[in-house]
C-alpha cells in the first residue's frame, strides 16, 4: 500500500475543461455545535449534561476526493493530517488545517469524500514518512497501525481524563468512509472548500459517556461506537 507525497501527483479521472481550471484550497474547521472550538479555556456539555474540555485534537483522513454528478473525479489528496492549533481561530487558517490543491478541471461538483482514519491492513509506515504521521502509530500489542484521532481533555473540571482515542483496536477496521454534498462550481478563479468538525457530535446519537471512560483503545465496542457515529460530525460548503 502507498501513497503519493503531498503534491507530486493530482490524479485525474475525468477530463474536465482545460481552460477553466482553477486552484483549489482545503480548510478544516472545528466547532462545538456552532462555535468555535477552543482548547484548554471553555468547558462543554454532551447529551447527558457531564462537562468536559478539548486539549489535544489531531486526526488522519485519506483518500480526499471531489466527485461530479456523473460519477466522475479528482482526487485532492491522498493522506492529510490536521492538528488543531492552540490558537484555533475556528476559520481554518492554520497550516496543519488546509491545504492547496493545484489546477482543478472547470465544472461543477456535488460532493466531497473521504476516509476517515486509514483503510484497513495499512501497517505503520505505509504511509509517507513525515513527522506528524509517525507520531501516531498506534501501539502494536493493540493491533498496530495508525490512529485515526486522538481527541483529548478534562470531564468535570478535571476529575478524570478524556482519552477517546481511535483507531484499529485488537486488528479491527473503525475507519470510515464520510461523503458530504456541496455545491462547488470551478471557473478558473481560486476557490475554496471547508469541510467543518462539530466535535459535539462524536458524542450521539450513539450516547458516549465521559465518567469512568478512562483508555477505550483495547475496547473495539466503543471504538465502534465512535465510528459509528463518525459520518455524522462533519459538514462541508464552498467558499468562494
Amino acid at each position: 500500500m502507498k501513497w503519493v507525497l503531498p503534491f507530486a501527483l493530482l490524479l485525474l479521472t475525468s477530463c474536465g475543461d482545460d481552460h477553466d481550471m482553477a486552484d483549489v484550497t482545503v480548510s478544516f474547521r472545528h466547532v462545538v455545535e456552532e462555535s468555535p472550538l477552543v482548547l484548554n479555556q471553555v468547558d462543554y456539555g454532551n447529551e447527558i449534561g457531564e462537562n468536559y474540555n478539548v486539549t489535544r485534537l489531531e486526526y488522519i483522513l485519506t483518500d480526499i476526493v471531489l466527485m461530479r454528478d456523473n460519477g466522475t473525479s479528482v482526487n485532492l489528496r491522498d493522506v492529510f493530517y490536521v492538528r488543531v492549533p492552540e490558537n484555533e481561530t475556528g476559520d481554518g487558517a492554520d497550516e496543519t488545517t488546509r491545504f492547496l490543491t493545484r489546477r482543478i478541471p472547470g465544472g461543477s461538483y456535488s460532493t466531497v469524500s473521504f476516509r476517515f482514519g486509514v483503510p484497513a491492513g495499512a501497517a505503520f509506515g505505509d504511509l509517507p514518512n513525515e513527522v506528524n504521521l509517525n507520531q501516531m502509530e498506534w501501539p502494536v500489542p493493540m493491533g498496530g497501525g495508525y490512529h485515526y484521532m486522538r481527541l483529548e481533555g478534562l470531564v468535570e473540571g478535571g476529575a478524570e481524563p478524556l482519552l477517546a482515542h481511535l483507531g484499529p483496536s485488537r486488528g479491527g477496521d473503525f475507519s470510515f468512509v464520510v461523503e458530504l454534498p456541496i455545491d462547488l462550481f470551478v471557473d478558473g478563479e481560486q476557490t475554496q472548500v471547508q469541510i467543518t468538525m462539530d466535535v459535539d457530535r462524536w458524542w450521539q446519537p450513539n450516547i458516549y459517556t465521559f465518567t469512568g471512560r478512562g483508555m477505550i483503545m483495547g475496547n473495539p465496542q466503543v471504538q465502534a461506537l465512535l465510528s459509528d457515529n463518525g459520518p455524522g460530525v462533519f459538514g462541508a460548503a464552498s467558499i468562494p
